[in-house]
């Protein structure tokens, strides 16, 4: 097979007329050129250059034969490198995130929006549960994931995922706003245990989780009328008078509490859920994804500093 490094030593040469040329030209030595062109024509089987007296060397019919085929596959590798290099770049700036909805709205659009300006880096979104995000992650789909869980209800270690826990989202409980108990800022959970309840997408999803945990140690199993894991839907729901619900912060704090709905705090203490980003356990990362990851923490720690209240006094 034929060694590209040593045709392209052979154009130089046959370009410039000498080795010496060639030798200034890729900044190699003479006996460096004189070895590489000597190699080619053991692998050919033919002599493909003629020393002429005057100096210099000439190519035989061997050597302008196999230089016309040299010129198309150096062109040939020089359009591949190109298209590659393009392509590499492209997708080292293409940062891919994963995160559960509320973090979307929120920590990833202000992450986002951090970017739009430059041109090197883009990105994907996909959103789902922390379990699928894990998945996705070690898989190498994403970069890198925001995920939640709770004290009660950690996500399980994995070898090969990095948790950076970074921000706390408070749970707080909605109320329709003609509820009796809305006017408190605390209510205690044991206060609705016959009230009908707006529950998570499913009883395993991880609100619901966080409902049950909390409705457990008050003594009392929720009694669900709705299930729903788009807080829209179930803050729509609370104001309608169809129950009351357990809301994460982040999930209302962007577009505000509609006049039909009262959000008041839980007595139970460190009611929060725990958000975390997730990333490959000692993997490189491409210069686009590092700066995405630092912009995350920097924006849940904004995040955290200008929390809004929303709780009704």
């Amino acid at each position: 097979m034929l060694d590209l490094k040593r045709l392209k030593v052979l154009a130089e040469v046959a370009r410039c007329g000498s080795f010496s040329g060639a030798a200034d030209a890729m900044d190699y030595s003479q006996p460096a050129i004189s070895n590489n062109i000597s190699r080619l024509e053991l692998e050919v089987g033919a002599r493909l250059l003629d020393r002429r007296r005057s100096g210099g060397v000439q190519l035989t019919e061997a050597g302008t034969v196999l230089l016309g085929h040299a010129h198309v596959l150096l062109e040939q590798m020089a359009d591949a490198e190109e298209e590659l290099s393009e392509l590499i770049e492209t997708s080292q700036r293409l940062v891919r995130l994963g995160a559960f909805a509320t973090a979307s709205a929120t920590i990833v659009a202000q992450t986002v929006a951090r970017f739009r300006n430059t041109k090197n880096v883009s990105f994907t979104l996909i959103e789902g549960e922390s379990s699928e995000m894990f998945e996705r992650l070690k898989s190498r789909q994403i970069d890198l994931a925001l995920v939640f869980d709770d004290a009660a209800h950690p996500i399980a270690e994995d070898e090969l995922v990095e948790l950076r826990y970074l921000y706390r989202d408070p749970m707080l409980i909605a109320l329709p706003a003609r509820h009796p108990l809305a006017k408190q800022e605390q209510v205690d959970i044991t206060a609705l245990a016959h009230e009908a309840w707006i529950e998570g997408a499913g009883r395993e999803s991880p609100c619901s989780l966080i409902l049950n945990g909390l409705c457990e140690e008050a003594g009392f199993d929720p009694r669900v009328s709705f299930n729903s894991g788009n807080y829209q839907v179930v803050l729509s729901l609370v104001g309608a008078g169809v129950g009351v619900a357990l809301v994460p912060e982040l999930a209302i704090s962007r577009s505000g509490v509609d006049p039909s709905v009262t959000l008041c705090r839980p007595k139970s203490e460190d009611l929060v859920r725990r958000i975390a980003v997730a990333v490959l356990r000692n993997r490189y990362r491409p210069p686009a994804a590092q700066a995405v990851l630092d912009e995350v923490e920097r924006a849940c720690s904004k995040w955290a500093a200008r929390r809004p209240s929303l709780v009704s006094a």
